[in-house]
């Protein structure tokens, strides 16, 4: 079997457009690429022929330009656009928890960190934005199931 050395993928393999701005990879997820003009980000997977690459996709209302992309420590995917943050948990959609999106200034390429508590700082024209997770606390009654008509 031969190795592939290089190869360059183009429009003609699902690229969106050709300029990419911005590459994020975890641990279990694919790899997500972002483009410098729009066109959303597209995840990159490896399969048993070599890649494939999956329909790029967008949170709606934006142009689709992608400045970052971040994995943090548990796994979510943030993702710096021209309208802000956006933290996504899967790849077919963008959560809208409140404080998950930035506004503050224009995003600047490369001006993401992530740390090991799951803290996110992010530098913009505005200054310095960090986000760090609330604790996620379980209850630890469990929950009344009421019938009120069958």
């Amino acid at each position: 079997m031969q190795q592939e050395v290089g190869r360059d993928y183009t429009r003609a393999d699902g690229l969106s457009i050709l300029e990419v701005l911005s590459l994020g990879a975890g641990r279990t997820a694919p790899m997500w690429i972002g483009y410098r003009y729009g066109g959303g980000m597209t995840g990159i997977h490896p399969t048993a022929r070599g890649v494939a690459v999956d329909k790029s996709i967008q949170r709606p209302g934006t142009d689709g330009l992608v400045y970052f992309l971040e994995f943090d420590a548990s796994g979510r995917l943030w993702v710096g656009t021209e309208r802000g943050v956006d933290v996504w948990t899967a790849p077919t959609g963008v959560t809208s928890t409140p404080g998950e999106r930035v506004g503050v200034g224009r995003l600047q390429p490369e001006r993401v960190c992530r740390r090991a508590d799951g803290t996110v700082w992010i530098g913009t024209s505005g200054g310095l934005s960090r986000f760090k997770p609330l604790p996620q606390i379980a209850s630890e009654t469990p929950i009344d199931v009421v019938f009120t008509n069958l």
